[in-house]
């Protein structure tokens, strides 16, 4: 779910749309991503959005967070990896995007996945990361049925 963005404010303080929002959060799924973006042109602090970070980890202490830096097109210097998570996406598109391979994150200075949505650098690699951590922290098939329950189907 893309929620509204939430801003670095006491609970109290929160209006009903970014109450919504947590209440999401708090029960629908088994990933969020937290995009930070450091650039210059935006208008949130990083302090703030670091502190909005912090509060988001305590208050889903039992749901994966991923930690993603936008707009890595803009960051100087420019991630290490950028041509190589470049060119290997690249091919993979180019050749169908079969699969789910690991292809390799595109990483920032500061450790975390980042991305380029104007360059699409970073896209797929995180796109398939995603998937796979739902995949893994799926715990019910809901093709199966539990164990010890009869099926007629099944000899």
């Amino acid at each position: 779910v893309d929620t509204p963005g939430l801003l670095d404010r006491p609970m109290e303080k929160r209006n009903d749309i970014e109450l919504q929002a947590i209440s999401a959060l708090e029960h629908l799924g088994s990933l969020v991503l937290f995009l930070i973006d450091e650039s210059k042109n935006c208008e949130t602090p990083i302090q703030e959005q670091l502190n909005l970070l912090e509060e988001v980890k305590l208050l889903l202490p039992d749901t994966k967070l991923m930690v993603v830096s936008s707009k890595a097109d803009l960051m100087d210097p420019a991630p290490n990896d950028w041509d190589f998570v470049k060119q290997v996406e690249k091919e993979w598109v180019e050749d169908g995007s079969e699969g789910e391979p690991e292809l390799p994150l595109l990483i920032d200075s500061n450790g975390r996945v980042t991305m380029s949505a104007l360059e699409q650098v970073g896209l797929e690699s995180m796109k398939l990361e995603i998937v796979r951590v739902v995949k893994d922290s799926n715990e019910n098939n809901p093709m199966e049925l539990p164990e010890g329950w009869y099926r007629s189907d099944i000899e």
